[in-house]
């Protein structure tokens, strides 16, 4: 599969009022990137436009950085390994790379946390999940460094691209396609890539894997469920075709298997003393 497997307008085509919800929401969510999922429902008529008028005001007054925090306290993200420098040096990964490289990671384990929260109320008016108590937790803060534009899978050569697949395969559903955005943002280093492949293969071959993505849906629904009953309401418009699919299908699925993901990786390259 050369293609991206599902629709999406990259950051850099984005024009009007696109671009326009793209810089907000990455000013709102204090982020160099706008996640996959964003830019998915720019792709369905008035998708965009919907879903940031219906939480955007929870990220606005904190509650969804508040219950992000939380959720990501009661997550076991504990790095399989972690790589010596010369291991990541004979991966092609230099100490200056590292910087950026944690700076992408964390773009994204910040960015899920928040995304799996508020994306999760414009689906739960049925939910029957019980409010989750939120401890007090912070964020990762991203580094205000340069980072990579995110390359298209089809501009990937076929060796890293293959790389690429075989990472996104990890804790996948049987028959969802999308493929993860981190992974591509990491293709500059696919050295980088074989090391998280050897590290994720053991933790989804016995089931870890599999066990941290449930848990990360559950926990995702109750955080969810503690800011409905602090009062966090939707307005109740009816969102427009296509639109609560694409959220099940993100919240459920990509995202719930990235947080994990991306919290081993996380610690798995933090600087000494960094860990959390």
């Amino acid at each position: 599969m050369a293609t991206d497997p599902i629709a999406a307008i990259p950051e850099v085509e984005a024009t009007g009022d696109t671009a326009a919800l793209f810089a907000d929401i990455r000013a709102t969510l204090g982020l160099p990137v706008v996640n996959l999922v964003w830019r998915h429902l720019a792709t369905i008529p008035g998708g965009l436009q919907w879903t940031w008028d219906q939480v955007k005001p929870f990220y606005v007054s904190g509650a969804v950085e508040r219950a992000a925090a939380s959720f990501l306290a009661h997550q076991e993200m504990t790095a399989p390994f972690r790589p010596s420098p010369a291991t990541l040096a004979a991966a092609g990964v230099t100490a200056d790379d590292l910087p950026v490289i944690r700076a992408i990671i964390d773009s994204y384990h910040r960015g899920n946390a928040m995304n799996i929260i508020a994306l999760s109320l414009p689906l739960s008016a049925a939910s029957d999940s019980a409010p989750a108590t939120l401890r007090p937790a912070r964020l990762p803060v991203v580094a205000g460094l340069a980072i990579p534009a995110l390359p298209a899978l089809d501009g990937l050569p076929a060796d890293h691209r293959q790389v690429v697949m075989e990472l996104n395969a990890f804790g996948q559903r049987p028959g969802d396609s999308v493929v993860a955005s981190m992974y591509r943002h990491l293709a500059p280093w696919p050295g980088l890539l074989a090391l998280t492949a050897a590290m994720l293969a053991p933790v989804a071959g016995d089931g870890r894997l599999a066990t941290l993505i449930a848990g990360a849906n559950t926990q995702a629904d109750a955080h969810a469920a503690a800011l409905r009953a602090e009062g966090g309401r939707i307005d109740g418009r009816q969102a427009p075709n296509g639109v609560p699919a694409a959220l099940t299908r993100f919240t459920g699925d990509v995202i719930a298997r990235m947080v994990p993901i991306c919290g081993m990786l996380r610690a798995a390259l933090a600087a000494e003393g960094d860990q959390d």
